[in-house]
């Protein structure tokens, strides 16, 4: 079953179960809808609900931006991941979109599971505490939360992220480091 409804009013799906079928099979999981959690989906704006989409289609092999743009047939054949650039003027709410995104593949996938165990956040160093802020804003703070990796040089940094991505997600420590997804660095 989706994780969310896909036919409920204002409901922002990404994939549905037909589309997920034609995707790679795993772990004989049957295909169903990718569907962006409610409480996001309300958020966004029309050209921000089209981002997430677009990025989430990109990422996961279904509508490769390049190939569909050259109307190239061997490439929209392949079904392999790839990625996506997002950049536009600032105030058009890319941190919003990027965390929706993130937030469904944590939580969602073509197959019934997430598509992505930790996201790792990279940004100029300035903006950590500022991608905090805007994690805790979209998602709420229950949904999920950042650890921010900041201040401390390079060895902290690597040292902070090591710990992060070696940690089982789901612990039940104090930690920062081991209770939460995304890390901001």
């Amino acid at each position: 079953r989706p994780l969310h409804d896909p036919d409920a009013p204002g409901a922002l799906v990404l994939c549905t179960a037909a589309e997920a079928e034609t995707l790679p099979p795993r772990d004989d999981h049957p295909g169903v809808a990718v569907v962006v959690d409610p409480f996001l989906a309300k958020k966004l704006r029309p050209h921000q609900r089209e981002g997430v989409r677009w990025m989430w289609r990109a990422l996961h092999g279904l509508s490769p931006p390049r190939a569909r743009a050259r109307g190239d047939e061997k490439a929209l054949s392949s079904r392999a991941l790839s990625g996506c650039l997002l950049a536009d003027d600032m105030g058009l709410g890319k941190s919003l979109q990027s965390l929706a995104l993130v937030w469904t593949m944590l939580r969602q996938g073509p197959r019934g599971v997430p598509t992505a165990r930790r996201a790792l956040l990279v940004c100029p160093a300035s903006l950590v505490g500022s991608w905090g802020a805007e994690t805790n804003k979209w998602l709420g703070g229950v949904r999920a939360q950042a650890a921010l990796a900041e201040g401390g040089g390079t060895e902290r940094a690597v040292a902070a992220y090591e710990r992060w991505a070696n940690a089982p997600s789901h612990l039940e420590s104090k930690s920062a480091f081991d209770r939460w997804p995304i890390l901001v660095t």
